[in-house]
């Protein structure tokens, strides 16, 4: 019942309306009123911390100077106490030496987590050396111990007093302001990048569909219908070719498995190696046509069952063999040596002809075209997806709260 009484009676935070162009004035306004409050804390740091050294360094000489209360000991104790006394001094003016006063609100939070840590190691350090001492000079050793606790009580008294004005959190969110600037400024380059780069894309697009246009109005020209009638002749000759290969393929194919037995009984067997390879080639170089008298002898070798065959491809084998003559390779050839002799000439005529430069022209121009514009929509889609990842709202949603909660006030960044 106390805290809801609390509430409505509590009052409300004054609303701070804030242009993030504006925001680096009233961030500084307010971080320097908690700075003014840490530095005099760090001035009465240091002057109660000076205080408490001062008198750690009385106390170290104290120690240092102390004569044993009972001389009559064992050497050996003396040694040992000796030993211990020196590095416990030693140790302790170490540490000393090694502090370095914080001189605004700039270097305190370094310098608590530095005392704290060389603390902690004296500690560790110096702990069986003072209870060494402790049963020679209890006075002289508790003292430099209870001032150098005085420090450790210090350091944390004021950890606990610096915890309420969130230093590390105002060096954050001058971070956070720095980060949400520089979000906006790369947010608005890429926008403008996204814009350039879509503009672009319009005009490579207009481009391709002016070239396009200007192959389909090149292709009712008369210069490219005789090009394509060429084409088209070309193709029919490259079809003829075709059947009149496939006579020679398909007869050597249907006797392969035969030929390559009997090659490794006949003398000719790099002659029929090369029909088994490439028949045509075997045929162009094999002019007296040797390969009619050998398959004639591996015919009767198959016949007299030198070479081992199933029965039904040895029929199909002596067949295609017995529709082989002269005449069949002759007119193979003749119709070959023809055929090519058309399609060089065919060839010949394309490659003279003006109007297959301007299509090559045309397609090289529309495909170099369209490459770029494959490039340009890839790297459109990297700055869409960069962009999309940036969340301005959030941030400054993030930031306001934070903005807020540090200093106490009701922040709306615009």
């Amino acid at each position: 019942m106390f805290e809801f009484i609390k509430k409505i009676f509590k009052e409300e935070k004054q609303i701070e309306n804030i242009e993030l162009s504006s925001i680096d004035p009233w961030f500084d306004n307010k971080a320097n009123v908690v700075f003014y409050k840490i530095n005099n804390e760090v001035t009465t740091l240091n002057i109660r911390l000076r205080s408490i050294l001062i008198k750690v360094e009385r106390e170290l000489e104290n120690l240092e100077k102390a004569r044993l209360k009972n001389p009559n000991i064992p050497q050996k104790m003396i040694d040992i106490m000796k030993g211990n006394r020196e590095s416990y001094i030693k140790k302790h003016k170490d540490f000393l030496n090694s502090l370095s006063m914080p001189k605004d609100y700039t270097d305190v939070d370094y310098f608590l987590d530095e005392i704290k840590n060389s603390l902690d190691g004296l500690h560790e350090s110096t702990e069986k050396p003072y209870y060494v001492l402790h049963e020679f000079f209890e006075h002289e050793s508790y003292k430099v111990a209870s001032n150098i606790k005085k420090v450790d009580s210090l350091v944390d008294e004021l950890k606990n007093s610096l915890s309420k004005y969130s230093l590390r959190k105002i060096n954050k969110l001058q971070q956070d302001i720095s980060n949400l600037k520089l979000k906006i400024k790369l947010e608005q380059e890429i926008k403008e990048k996204i814009k350039k780069l879509e503009e672009y894309s319009n005009d490579l697009n207009k481009a391709n569909e002016k070239i396009s246009s200007d192959i389909n109005n090149f292709k009712e020209t008369e210069e490219y219908k005789e090009l394509d009638e060429k084409k088209k002749e070309r193709d029919e000759l490259l079809k003829k070719e075709e059947e009149n290969n496939n006579k020679i393929f398909s007869f050597f194919s249907n006797i392969e498995h035969a030929l390559k037995k009997y090659s490794r009984l006949s003398l000719e067997e790099n002659l029929i190696k090369l029909y088994l390879e490439n028949p045509i080639k075997a045929l162009k170089s094999d002019s007296p046509f040797k390969i009619i008298e050998i398959l004639k002898k591996m015919k009767d070798s198959i016949e007299k069952k030198k070479i081992e065959l199933k029965d039904d491809k040895k029929d199909k084998t002596i067949e295609n063999i017995e529709t082989i003559n002269i005449n069949f390779f002759n007119n193979f050839l003749e119709k070959y040596n023809e055929l090519r002799e058309k399609i060089k000439m065919k060839d010949k005529e394309l490659m003279e002809c003006k109007a297959i430069d301007k299509m090559k022209e045309l397609y090289d121009k529309l495909n170099k075209s369209k490459e770029n514009l494959k490039r340009l929509d890839e790297n459109l889609d990297l700055l869409n997806k960069e962009y999309n990842k940036i969340d301005i709202d959030a941030l400054k949603i993030e930031l306001q709260d934070n903005l807020s909660n540090t200093f106490e006030a009701s922040v709306v960044l615009k």
